[in-house]
């Protein structure tokens, strides 16, 4: 039961929504992820009812400051799906059982299959459809859009090639095939969608990995081979299909490949500064509800792309707090295992998770895309109290053992 309700999370996770506008799924998308999380965690709990001290301190301070947020709301309209950044909240308070709970379940394996899954299904759709209905982009710029979200798309494409890096040594022969053919997979649908955010979080991974890590050499010899390879696809996919990431790495003589995304955030700064308590969560969706105003000249007023910007505009010192509070626990814990776990492939992927949050929130939507950010929070927070579990068990010769359901 735990497994199907993982699963569950990451199909609707994986949905974007204009995947479930196609399938009829708008309305449904949320309580669905809702009761698949609330389930999953209730299951948890009923198998080891006591969460981790530390975790439980952790979601009392995040969810304190979004009780501080909704007072403030109180002064205009609130609306329930504003609060959805509390479902991350929900899981980090959970992790502890919801680890326990998987005990058995190889970790890294699994996310491994499911992503490689995911890449295979989006990797399918392009090969059989016209790519001129998965085309996104302007100026000469096509984006491949595999899946309906770009940024979502991109960075489950990341962690599948991270992993299949990682544990490419120690697969048998078919499991490096495999890994050759889906990391490829995922390494040419991140060139086609031509969006700089993922290549930053491995870059930003990398840089991790090499300042925390203690076999440094190791992780150094991968990422040079995969540097070489990366740049070599690269190379012959622009010279044969497409440019278009080539040109947005190096600007191409144009500084803004977007409609304006400096503009806007200029705007919402200068809109936040008469509210220095925030104009109310959920105020740039409300704004941008009936689409995209013009400002100035050419640009568009778009959504901040910047997580730090949004929450203090909507928020103010709560919605920033929250969010610093959050990134942090999560960056910590990633860089705590990478430090200490003898598995290279929960160090990889508790990394990569981490590092897709902190560019995400600096050059994204992340809390915004909740599904996406509540995957990633229970991905780090698990492997965390997954490996404190088996630490605190083979110091005092026991193995947890939660309830069966």
């Amino acid at each position: 039961m735990a497994r199907l309700l993982l699963i569950l999370l990451v199909v609707l996770a994986t949905l974007s929504s204009d995947q479930a506008e196609r399938l009829g799924l708008v309305g449904l998308r949320m309580p669905a992820f809702v009761l698949v999380t609330g389930g999953l965690i209730s299951l948890a709990l009923a198998c080891c009812p006591v969460p981790e001290e530390a975790d439980a301190g952790i979601a009392m301070l995040l969810a304190l400051l979004v009780g501080a947020i909704a007072l403030l709301d109180l002064r205009g309209t609130v609306d329930p799906i504003d609060y959805k950044l509390l479902l991350p909240v929900a899981v980090l308070f959970a992790a502890g059982p919801i680890a326990a709970l998987l005990r058995h379940l190889d970790l890294p394996t699994w996310h491994w299959w499911v992503l490689s899954s995911y890449v295979s299904v989006t990797a399918l759709n392009v090969m059989t459809s016209n790519l001129d209905e998965l085309a996104r982009g302007a100026g000469g710029i096509v984006r491949i859009d595999a899946s309906g979200s770009l940024v979502t798309h991109t960075a489950f494409c990341s962690m599948q090639l991270v992993l299949s890096v990682v544990t490419f040594q120690e697969a048998s022969a078919p499991g490096r095939l495999m890994r050759l053919l889906a990391g490829g997979c995922a390494l040419v649908m991140l060139i086609a969608a031509a969006t700089r955010t993922p290549f930053l979080t491995l870059i930003l991974a990398g840089c991790l990995l090499l300042g925390v890590a203690p076999d440094r050499s190791w992780w150094w010899r991968r990422m040079v081979a995969g540097s070489v390879v990366a740049v070599v696809f690269l190379t012959v996919y622009s010279a044969t299909i497409d440019v278009s990431l080539w040109r947005r790495l190096w600007s191409d003589g144009q500084t803004e490949w977007s409609t304006g995304r400096a503009v806007a955030i200029d705007h919402w700064l200068t809109s936040a500064l008469d509210h220095p308590l925030g104009l109310g969560l959920g105020a740039v969706r409300e704004a941008l509800g009936d689409g995209k105003p013009a400002l100035d000249g050419e640009a568009i007023l778009d959504w901040p792309h910047n997580e730090m910007i949004r929450l203090w505009v909507e928020a103010g010192p709560f919605g920033l707090a929250f969010l610093l509070v959050l990134l942090g626990t999560i960056t910590a814990r990633a860089l705590r295992l990478c430090r200490d776990h003898p598995d290279k492939a929960i160090r990889g992927l508790a990394v990569v998770v981490a590092a897709d949050a902190i560019t995400q929130s600096m050059f994204q939507n992340w809390l915004n895309s909740v599904y996406h950010a509540t995957f990633g929070v229970l991905v780090v927070c698990v492997l965390w109290r997954s490996s404190t579990n088996r630490q605190t068990a083979a110091s005092s010769g026991l193995t947890p053992q939660p309830t069966a359901v």
